[in-house]
């Protein structure tokens, strides 16, 4: 392992699990989360999905798989433990922020997440359009220049992107995000021993 914590190695399994995760569409239960040291906290929750049906909540966390930890994983790892064929059943240990732990036996189904919501709202009086981005998935960075503009159409004076709740992704989706808001110049350069 490298001693660098955005580092990871995946091996033919968890590299198919973390294409799965960045794809937008997967087989769950429903629910984004954040990495944190004892496992998975529950950033969202969507409607009518196993994870709400079964009574989680964010702030929630998730502490092991199938009765296996997950503590210091890295979260697409844990995610992709989570995920899998619709129909199949994955047991999720929660515990509540500090409140008591419990077994929850989920259906996984068949889920595709939009990566982007948006909405006008007002602030001071003023119209500002609001973006939540919730991964850098693939096809995440066209659903936030459709949004942006969208907005900038509705009169927006101003747009706000929460990343709140954000998983991460591809690069280059972040890379082609980025782009939405500045037009030219270095969003960010690699340097490696086998590539310029």
């Amino acid at each position: 392992r490298y001693k660098d914590r955005f580092s990871h190695y995946f091996g033919p399994d968890a590299y198919a699990q973390f294409r799965e995760v960045t794809s937008g569409r997967f087989s769950g239960v429903g629910m984004t989360v954040t990495e944190v040291p004892r496992g998975l906290r529950v950033a969202e929750v969507f409607e009518s999905s196993p994870a709400q049906e079964a009574g989680l909540d964010e702030g929630d966390f998730i502490t092991a798989v199938n009765g296996k930890s997950i503590a210091g994983e890295d979260s697409r790892l844990a995610t992709g433990r989570i995920k899998g064929e619709p129909g199949t059943e994955v047991t999720l240990t929660v515990e509540k922020g500090a409140g008591g732990k419990r077994e929850v036996t989920l259906t996984r189904e068949e889920l595709s997440v939009p990566a982007v919501e948006s909405e006008m709202k007002q602030a001071g009086g003023r119209p500002v359009g609001y973006v939540q981005l919730r991964s850098f998935s693939e096809g995440a960075h066209a659903q936030l220049r459709q949004a942006v503009e969208e907005l900038d159409e509705q009169g927006a004076e101003a747009t706000v992107v929460d990343l709140r709740a954000n998983g991460g992704g591809l690069l280059t989706e972040a890379v082609l995000t980025s782009s939405v808001f500045v037009e030219d110049g270095v969003i960010v350069s690699t340097k490696g021993r086998t590539q310029p």
